[in-house]
C-alpha cells in the first residue's frame, strides 16, 4: 500500500480534525507518517515522527488579535526555511508516495512540488482565497494596525520565498495569498460548505466534507452557559468580568473556561453558581451547555455544531468575523462585536438563544446532516480514491 507523510503544525484544532482521518488511513493499509513539534496524545495506528526545534518557528499560541496577515506568512516562510533540509533528507529517506498536510504548512506544499508528488491538503476552516480576503480585510480594518497594513512584512516573506523558490527550481510565482491555503492536487474541506464564502469562486479540487466532530446525542440539558475563548486568545480579562457579571445577573449556572495564561485571582468574585477553571473537558460541557460563548475558532464552532449548542460569537481575528458573520446567517447563533460588548446586551443575548427555539432547530438540523456524512470515512473515501487514480497512473 502506499506511504504518505502528514506534514502538520501546533495546532489543538488540526490535531482533533485529522487524527481520525490519518488512523482511518493508517487502518485502511496506507503508511502514514505524522511530523510536528510535539508528540501526539493516546494510541494512534500511524508513526510519529518530531520536527527539529525552531525557537522562533510558527505555533498557533503565537497569534494575537492584532497579528498582521503578512507577519504571520513571513513566521510561516521562515519556519519552512528552517524545515526545508530536514524534510528534504526524509523524502529522500522514507521514500514516500504522497505528501499530505493543514493547509498553513507551506513547508509541505514546497517539499511536494521539489519531488513532484502528488500533494493533498486539508483545511480546518474556510478557504482564504484572496478574493474573498482582500475584501473583508478592508471591512474589518482596524486603528490598531491589524490586517493588511503592515507590508513591509509582505516584502520580507517575498524575498524569503523568491530565494527558496529558487533553491528548490520552483518556477512558479510565489503567491503570497497562497500562504493561508497551500493549494494541493486534491484541497480537502473539513467545514460544511455553508461556511465557505464565495464558495462558487473556488474551482473543482476543493471538496467540501462538513465538520469532522462526532459527539454522542444529548441526554439531558441545563441552563448552562459555557465561556470559552479557547487556547490562543484568552487573556481578555475585562471580557471575563462581563461573562461573569452577565451570568450572574441572570442566576444561570455557568462554566467559564481561563486557559493557563490567567488566573482566578484577577477577575470579579464569583458565587456557587460559576464554575471557573484552568481547563474543562469541553465536548462533555458543550453537550450540558444552552449556549456557548466562543470567539469563533473554527473547531470549537465544530463542537458547538456536533454538541446542538447554539453559539454567542465574539470574534477576535478576521477569521473569526467571517466565522461569525456565517452563524448568524445560518441561524446557529448571535454575532457581538468585543468593541460593543457589555452586560446587558451579552445578558440579552443569552436570553435570545435560550428563548428562541430556531436556533435549537437549526443547529440541530445541521449537526443530525454531518453525522449522516460520516466526515471521517468520507475524506478517507475521497483520498484513497484520488491516490489509487494518481499513483497507478504515475506506476505504470
Amino acid at each position: 500500500m502506499w506511504k504518505g507523510l502528514f506534514l502538520s503544525l501546533p495546532s489543538e484544532s488540526i490535531n482533533s480534525s485529522l487524527v481520525p482521518v490519518m488512523n482511518g488511513l493508517a487502518n485502511n493499509g496506507y503508511e502514514i507518517i505524522w511530523y510536528n513539534n510535539h508528540a501526539l496524545k493516546g494510541n494512534n495506528s500511524f508513526k510519529f515522527k518530531t520536527y527539529p526545534a525552531f525557537d522562533s518557528g510558527y505555533d498557533s499560541p503565537w497569534i494575537h488579535s492584532d497579528s498582521s496577515y503578512y507577519r504571520l506568512t513571513e513566521v510561516l516562510m521562515d519556519t519552512t526555511i528552517h524545515l526545508m533540509d530536514f524534510l528534504i533528507a526524509e523524502v529522500e529517506r522514507e521514500q514516500p508516495d504522497f505528501i499530505i498536510y493543514p493547509h498553513l504548512s507551506i513547508w509541505a506544499k514546497l517539499i511536494a512540488r521539489y519531488f513532484k508528488l502528488p500533494a493533498i491538503m486539508c483545511s480546518t476552516t474556510f478557504v482564504m482565497d484572496q478574493r474573498i480576503m482582500i475584501p473583508y480585510f478592508r471591512k474589518f480594518r482596524t486603528a490598531t494596525g491589524a490586517g493588511t497594513e503592515k507590508v513591509d512584512q509582505a516584502f520580507n516573506f517575498l524575498s524569503k520565498a523568491k530565494q527558496l523558490y529558487k533553491r528548490l527550481n520552483i518556477t512558479e510565482r510565489v503567491d503570497i495569498w497562497d500562504a493561508y491555503i497551500n493549494s494541493g492536487n486534491l484541497n480537502l474541506v473539513l467545514i460544511p460548505e455553508e461556511f465557505q464564502p464565495d464558495i462558487n469562486l473556488l474551482d473543482e479540487s476543493y471538496k467540501f466534507i462538513g465538520f469532522p466532530t462526532i459527539l454522542p446525542a444529548k441526554t439531558s440539558e441545563r441552563k448552562l452557559v459555557y465561556v470559552s475563548l479557547g487556547t490562543i486568545l484568552n487573556v481578555d480579562t475585562a471580557f471575563y468580568n462581563i461573562c461573569i457579571q452577565a451570568i450572574s445577573s441572570l442566576q444561570l449556572e455557568g462554566i467559564i473556561s481561563l486557559g493557563k495564561s490567567l488566573k482566578k485571582e484577577s477577575l470579579d468574585p464569583v458565587g456557587n453558581e460559576i464554575t471557573l477553571a484552568e481547563s474543562v473537558d469541553q465536548n462533555a460541557t458543550l453537550l450540558e451547555a444552552a449556549v456557548f460563548v466562543t470567539s469563533g475558532g473554527m473547531a470549537s464552532v465544530s463542537e458547538a455544531v456536533a454538541a446542538k449548542t447554539p453559539m454567542i460569537v465574539i470574534p477576535q481575528t478576521t477569521e473569526q468575523k467571517i466565522t461569525a458573520e456565517r452563524i448568524a446567517d445560518l441561524g446557529l447563533g448571535v454575532h457581538l462585536d468585543r468593541s460593543a460588548l457589555t452586560m446587558p446586551n451579552l445578558s440579552e443575548r443569552i436570553l435570545q438563544l435560550m428563548n428562541d427555539p430556531s436556533y435549537k432547530e437549526k443547529i440541530t438540523a445541521l449537526s443530525d446532516e454531518m453525522s449522516a456524512m460520516q466526515v471521517t470515512d468520507k475524506t478517507i473515501k475521497l483520498i484513497s480514491t484520488y491516490l489509487d487514480k494518481e499513483l497507478k497512473l504515475n506506476h505504470t
